[in-house]
């Protein structure tokens, strides 16, 4: 695996960045927020703007393509993104016409979605098929708005403390994924709005660590693992399955136990204790979509597995797919980037340890050069599992050392 820098010289991009978003048709554009309450979709080959919207009444706190923005870059239309911006969300059209620079006014936008939460929405998510949006504020509540009817519906019951991440657990369109500073991952039915599990993130009684901070999470990311081979697979633990991970503030991540990386080499009646599957749910259960099986465990105790990566907060993640060179000697497993907040980004993989637990390994690592205080990363949609060769580019943004705004970006490829 080989890193390389994109951007040959870095430039101050105003104030300091907030929130990043590669477009989902080309690597070459991402959309940078700002926390000046500015938005600006970026082509990093030039690294010039081509619009920009100015003026917003609060910082951009979270944005996602809407599903029916361009398959392909179209200088005419550059799609569509949701954006939260205090405690409403808005649609907007990304466009250089009739004007390179316009000013945010309510009146212009597609669709405004006002007063979601009574604080700041911090995260939004959308279902893969683009029907629900999801989200989740600093009150602690959260909820989806049916992207169909435009209803909005709230989960009965919220975290105690701020709700930093939301996500949809892959393959599964109705569970929702939401962790809060209170120290608890918890996911939910959406048609019903009741919480199905709750899983603490503090520290085992009994474990020792030299990390003095709190353990509440400060991001989130899901990953859906394909089949472990093409043809239906002979074990029940070989489906599709959705893995998690989750970063905190004393640099911890919880991770999904894959049931395929658990189970091996084991008897069924001994990995039920282990992956948390019972008998019933280790039957093959097919996803009416897809006709794959699907595994799911939930949040409960024993589903996720802690691990100690770093000294400070780990401020994001996010999955990568193992490209198809690496599938018979990885059993297919993603590898994961980590984020700390002074710049540091590390790319984990996973195996099985000798007491047939996750081992996590480090295969690179590397800093950021002129961001001293990270706030936020992303990866491009570019997947070497379905496009073998291909690489996948990663940027972050921050502060600089005098209080500026920069991006950094690198490509990494698979050798």
């Amino acid at each position: 695996m080989n890193i390389t820098r994109v951007l040959d010289s870095l430039k101050p991009l105003g104030k300091p960045i907030s929130s990043l978003l590669f477009h989902p048709s080309s690597e070459d554009y991402i959309v940078v927020a700002s926390e000046d309450s500015s938005l600006r979709l970026l082509d990093l080959k030039t690294q010039r703007p081509l619009c920009a919207v100015v003026g917003f009444p609060f910082e951009i706190s979270g944005m996602v393509f809407e599903k029916d923005s361009p398959e392909k870059f179209n200088e005419k239309d550059w799609g569509n993104v949701w954006v939260a911006c205090g405690s409403d969300v808005h649609l907007l059209k990304l466009s250089a016409a009739p004007k390179f620079l316009r000013r945010f006014e309510p009146a212009s936008v597609l669709r405004s979605l006002p007063n979601l939460s009574k604080d700041e929405i911090n995260s939004l998510c959308l279902t893969e098929e683009a029907n629900a949006l999801g989200w989740c504020g600093d009150d602690g509540k959260l909820g989806i708005i049916d992207l169909e009817t435009f209803n909005k519906k709230y989960m009965k019951g919220k975290h105690s403390n701020i709700a930093g991440a939301v996500s949809f657990v892959p393959g599964r369109p109705t569970t929702l994924l939401s962790i809060g500073y209170d120290s608890t991952a918890r996911s939910w039915d959406t048609s019903s709005s009741v919480m199905l599990d709750f899983l603490s993130l503090n520290p085992p009684p009994g474990s020792q660590s030299n990390n003095l901070a709190p353990s509440f999470p400060l991001c989130l990311s899901t990953y859906l693992l394909p089949p472990a081979s093409s043809v239906e697979a002979e074990s029940e633990q070989d489906g599709e399955e959705p893995l998690i991970a989750i970063g905190t503030a004393d640099g911890s991540i919880w991770i999904t136990l894959p049931s395929r990386l658990i189970a091996s080499d084991r008897s069924t009646e001994t990995a039920e204790n282990d992956t948390g599957f019972s008998k019933k749910d280790l039957k093959k259960k097919k996803n009416k979509k897809s006709g794959k099986n699907t595994l799911w465990k939930g949040i409960k105790e024993g589903s996720l597995e802690r691990v100690e990566i770093a000294l400070g907060p780990i401020i994001k993640v996010a999955y990568i797919p193992c490209p198809p060179s690496e599938h018979k000697f990885s059993e297919g497993l993603p590898y994961l980037v980590t984020l700390s907040h002074l710049g540091v980004l590390t790319i984990h993989r996973f195996g099985r340890s000798n007491k047939y637990r996750m081992d996590v390994s480090t295969v690179l690592t590397w800093n950021t050069d002129s961001i001293v205080k990270c706030n936020t990363l992303a990866v491009s949609a570019g997947c070497p599992r379905e496009n073998p060769g291909s690489k996948v580019r990663i940027a972050v943004g921050g502060v600089g050392s005098k209080g500026e705004g920069f991006m950094e970006c690198w490509d990494v490829e698979f050798d």
